[in-house]
């Protein structure tokens, strides 16, 4: 297969035996620039980035937030077969993703890559860059969305990587300055409150569907929202816990990831939560599902508006929760999907099982 950068080696080849041609690659390709990844690593990249795909966990996504998907060349499998409705970049983009090749299963496999023939290849494993930069010669920059959690997270460094390479850095400051007038809002509602610390927020898929049992701790949500968890161990991240731990802690407020009802449902059918004092008192909520591929970052921010709309009902009284996550949606993925979504996993509500 003759790719672009086939074609482009071979001209600049043959230009090159021309004297006094010093800048030719440049009046070509636009040149290249120098960019440093999450790993520390100078890469350079094409100055006038065309193509480029993402893989691995987030990858797609953070180019979706960057309104980049029409320069996207493939995608992976399983973002075209296995997460239609579920994940809000995939609804947003269905589709431009269903009409795109195939670039291989997850993290991509490197013979589609090399026919996709993008000018750069972002990556969100080290590993996983340093490898297929090796094999296919084509630029690779590792990024991390990381955990959303500090006042600089992660994911800000990658949109501002991926922005550089892509002439995207003015939709990266956009990004994070909407996020963080998100996160300085959810706060200042709740800065005159008391702390909640009898929540709990179970069912955080992790490598899979869970059910009460797992959790995350300190979870994003609690960081803007002035709560933390009821449950008390040492451990941190995303765990399961002992249900002994859970009982103990008789939380009044739970919520629950509304994709797995299912294992919810089993969790609870030998009736060992039910003096729990929030479902006692029907205080157990379900939202929408936070971690799927990495995590959703629209999502988090949506579910902390209904999370705080729950915890303290005076200071959200002019929120209307569908209408604030179509807003957090439009703006970070261009279109209004909380309707689709709602559609395939379910509704903001009380568990009513």
């Amino acid at each position: 297969m003759v790719t672009r950068r086939a074609v482009l080696g071979s001209a600049t080849a043959g230009i090159g035996l021309f004297s006094g041609c010093t800048n030719i690659l440049g009046e070509i390709d636009g040149g290249e620039k120098t960019v440093v990844d999450m790993a520390n690593r100078e890469i350079s990249v094409p100055n006038n980035v065309e193509s480029l795909v993402g893989v691995g966990p987030g990858g797609l996504r953070l180019l979706s937030h960057l309104e980049l998907t029409d320069r996207v060349s493939a995608v992976e499998t399983a973002e075209k077969e296995q997460y239609e409705g579920e994940i809000p970049y995939n609804i947003a983009n269905e589709n431009e993703f269903q009409s795109k090749p195939p670039v291989g299963s997850r993290g991509g496999d490197v013979e589609y890559i090399v026919q996709s023939d993008p000018d750069v290849i972002v990556a969100t494993t080290t590993e996983n860059a340093k490898t297929i930069q090796q094999q296919t010669e084509i630029p690779t920059v590792y990024v991390d969305q990381g955990e959303f959690t500090g006042e600089n997270p992660l994911i800000y460094t990658a949109w501002e990587i991926i922005g550089k390479i892509t002439g995207k850095s003015d939709r990266a400051t956009e990004l994070i300055e909407y996020v963080d007038q998100i996160r300085d809002d959810l706060n200042h509602r709740v800065e005159e409150e008391n702390d909640h610390s009898d929540v709990y927020i179970g069912a955080v898929s992790h490598r899979g569907a869970r059910g009460i049992q797992a959790t995350e701790i300190p979870h994003p949500v609690f960081e803007m929202i002035n709560a933390s968890t009821a449950v008390s161990v040492e451990s941190q991240g995303k765990i399961d816990i002992d249900r002994e731990v859970i009982i103990d802690a008789d939380p009044e407020f739970m919520f629950f990831d509304r994709s797995n009802a299912e294992n919810i449902q089993d969790d609870l059918d030998d009736g060992a939560y039910d003096s729990i004092t929030a479902i006692e008192q029907g205080q157990w909520y379900w939202i929408h599902p936070e971690y799927h591929y990495q995590y959703n970052l629209s999502t988090i921010l949506s579910n902390a508006y209904f999370i705080g709309k729950k915890l303290y009902p005076d200071a959200f009284t002019d929120v209307e929760i569908a209408e604030k996550g179509d807003e957090i949606y439009r703006k970070m993925l261009g279109a209004k999907v909380l309707e689709s979504l709602e559609a395939t996993v379910g509704r903001y509500g009380e568990i009513r099982l």
